[in-house]
């Protein structure tokens, strides 16, 4: 055993390597200001990514929603599972979850103008959250709005007040890179990030006209993540 984990270490360090490399690749080419006007929206998709472990072999599902932007109308919901052979390094899930998402954007039948993700987009500690990352292949601006908030080391925000619409910064040292939203009162608050091709009062903007007062995620993310809980029961069965 004590062999095997002092072979797995070199391999990691070459697995690490490689994730730099690839999200230096991208990192001087994120711009968060609006390449779109609000006029242009149509079709926004909400993603969502679960991973899991069964027999030291992990496994994810991606699941995406597209909607009618003006009218909120549920037009497709695509899915996408299968094996994640990338290794866990902290800071670099995003690579891991990359594959299912460009496999489940295939399947879709609607193009989409913006995407929001279950996730972090640009605050995370490289900063390349999945929302950041994906926008560069799937060519379209994307939002990341998440329930859960940020664990990068010198982050600081504060709880907004419960009442819809307001919210407080997410801070990197002086800059602002995030918001805190309130999107329902009584409920946990939303992290929002500008993914890319976005700034972040339009993401805050967006979030708050997609989220509906029943649940504090937009619904494209909300459609998306019922398909995933529904779709991960689905193919854990047929892996037993």
């Amino acid at each position: 055993m004590k062999e095997r984990k002092n072979e797995e270490k070199p391999m990691r360090n070459e697995y690490e390597l490689q994730f730099k490399q690839e999200y230096k690749r991208w990192q001087e080419k994120i711009s968060l200001k609006n390449s779109f006007s609000m006029e242009q929206l149509e079709y926004v998709a909400g993603v969502d990514v679960v991973e899991w472990s069964e027999n030291a072999k992990d496994y994810g599902i991606c699941c995406i929603s597209v909607l009618n932007y003006r009218t909120k109308e549920l037009l497709e919901r695509v899915e996408y599972a299968g094996r994640i052979d990338l290794p866990y390094i902290s800071g670099y899930r995003a690579l891991r979850q990359l594959p299912l998402v460009l496999e489940a954007q295939k399947k879709l039948k609607h193009e989409p103008d913006l995407y929001f993700f279950n996730g972090n987009g640009y605050l995370n500690q490289f900063p390349m959250g999945i929302a950041t990352l994906a926008a560069f292949y799937l060519r379209k601006p994307s939002i990341g709005a998440a329930k859960n908030g940020p664990r990068a080391k010198g982050l600081s925000y504060t709880k907004p007040p419960s009442v819809i619409g307001k919210f407080t910064d997410i801070m990197a040292d002086t800059a602002v890179c995030g918001a805190v939203v309130c999107t329902k009162k009584n409920a946990h608050p939303v992290f929002v990030t500008c993914g890319n091709w976005i700034d972040l009062k339009t993401s805050i903007q967006l979030v708050l006209s997609l989220s509906e007062r029943t649940h504090p995620l937009p619904l494209p993310i909300r459609y998306a993540q019922m398909a995933t809980r529904e779709g991960k029961v689905k193919y854990e069965n047929i892996i037993h």
